[in-house]
């Protein structure tokens, strides 16, 4: 009979959709992390390049970390996309860091650790629904010279500067190559009268 089809059923759909909408939720469960979770005076989070990989500042700051033997007692967490998840764990183990535990970024334990973390580390930005709570410490590594526009130098995405400048904003520190890329950073994102 020519009116029977098949109907094919992806049995990956419902997983899918989960992990479409997980920035979208995620948050709503970080505000109730951010509320009633302590900061955790032991860990430390680690998000490079949004998730991209263990590469530049952070993976010497975690090569230093886990390499020092007073620093023992924290619990190190590397933050990934879930399209590189699986690149950053063999990164891990490829270079002898396995006191860090990587973590999927936008799921249950990323959300808590980013409200609860007591050293947070990024070399750009983290989610535009991070609030530092008092008592975390934010390190901004930045990932490199620019040889490139940045911040308001970007003439076709103005609106784009404002996350960056906002973490910026936040950290405790700022680490910067040299005074070139700090003047840069400085002037492109408009944080001159802070730093």
């Amino acid at each position: 009979n020519d009116r029977i089809g098949v109907l094919f059923v992806n049995p990956f759909k419902k997983i899918i959709e989960k992990y479409r909408r997980l920035p979208k939720l995620a948050k709503y469960r970080y505000t109730a992390y951010y509320e009633k979770l302590p900061v955790s005076e032991d860990t430390i989070l680690i998000e490079c390049f949004n998730g991209d990989g263990i590469t530049g500042n952070p993976f010497w700051l975690l090569k230093a970390i886990c390499g020092d033997k007073r620093l023992a007692r924290y619990k190190l967490y590397v933050a990934a996309n879930q399209k590189h998840y699986s690149e950053v764990c063999r990164a891990l183990k490829v270079h002898g860091l396995d006191r860090a535990t990587a973590l999927a970024k936008y799921d249950k334990l990323y959300l808590k650790l980013l409200a609860s973390a007591k050293y947070l580390i990024t070399d750009v930005s983290l989610p535009i629904f991070f609030i530092k709570k008092p008592g975390q410490i934010l390190l901004n590594v930045w990932h490199g010279t620019p040889l490139k526009g940045l911040g308001r130098s970007i003439r076709d995405n103005p609106h784009a500067i404002g996350n960056v400048q906002r973490i910026f904003l936040m950290s405790d520190y700022l680490l910067y190559p040299n005074r070139f890329t700090f003047d840069r950073m400085r002037e492109d994102y408009m944080i001159a009268p802070y730093f």
